[in-house]
């Protein structure tokens, strides 16, 4: 198993924010990190219209990106989930 802490980036109208996320994949996984976070960017409210690299929503008002993806040890990845969530 592996462990992966993302984040995504959001703008909504004139606010912008960054989630900061974990998650674990398998050795074996079918996705890449990078692909994981795309897909994750891409369907963080629903299917999205792609742009620029960045994912749309209502004409443009909701954007997401995916922004960093970093693989993090067993014992990081304990700490971070017992603090962020």
């Amino acid at each position: 198993m592996k462990y992966y802490i993302y984040k995504i980036f959001e703008r909504n109208g004139n606010y912008e924010y960054t989630h900061k996320c974990l998650t674990q994949m398998p050795d074996d996984a079918e996705q890449t990190p990078q692909e994981f976070l795309e897909e994750t960017a891409r369907t963080f409210y629903s299917d999205s219209e792609e742009k620029d690299g960045d994912y749309w929503w209502h004409f443009g008002e909701l954007v997401t990106r995916g922004d960093e993806i970093k693989e993090v040890t067993k014992e990081e990845y304990e700490i971070l989930q017992k603090y962020m969530y």
